[in-house]
C-alpha cells in the first residue's frame, strides 16, 4: 500500500494506512489474521452496541432507523460467519464464535 494509501484520506484515530506501516514487518499471512481478528471484533461491538441504542430509543422515527441499522449487522455478521465455515476459517479467530444473529441481533 505505501505511501499512496497513507493519501487516501484521514480518520480521527489516524492517517488510513498507519496500522499497515506499522505492521510492515509481520508476513502476509499474520497481517491479514490480525486483520480479520480485529475486524470481527469491531463488527461484534458495533453490532451490539447498535442493539443496546436501539433499546434505549422511544420515538417510532428513531426506532425504526436503528431496526434497520441492527438488521444490517445481523447480515453482515451472518455473512462473515458463513464466508468463514466455508473457507474452514474457526469463528472464533474472528472472534464471532459468541455472537449469534438470529439471537443477538433481531
Amino acid at each position: 500500500m505505501g505511501a499512496a494509501g497513507a493519501r487516501l484520506g484521514s480518520h480521527p484515530l489516524g492517517r488510513v494506512g498507519d496500522t499497515i506501516k506499522a505492521g510492515a514487518g509481520i508476513k502476509d499471512e499474520e497481517k491479514f489474521k490480525h486483520y480479520l481478528l480485529d475486524l470481527g471484533r469491531l463488527i461484534k461491538e458495533y453490532a451490539l452496541t447498535a442493539v443496546e441504542e436501539r433499546d434505549k430509543q422511544r420515538g417510532q422515527a428513531t426506532q425504526e432507523f436503528y431496526d434497520g441499522y441492527v438488521l444490517g449487522f445481523h447480515r453482515v455478521v451472518s455473512l462473515m460467519q458463513q464466508q468463514a465455515l466455508a473457507f474452514g476459517i474457526e469463528l472464533e479467530d474472528l472472534q464471532l464464535d459468541s455472537i449469534e444473529p438470529d439471537r443477538d441481533l433481531v
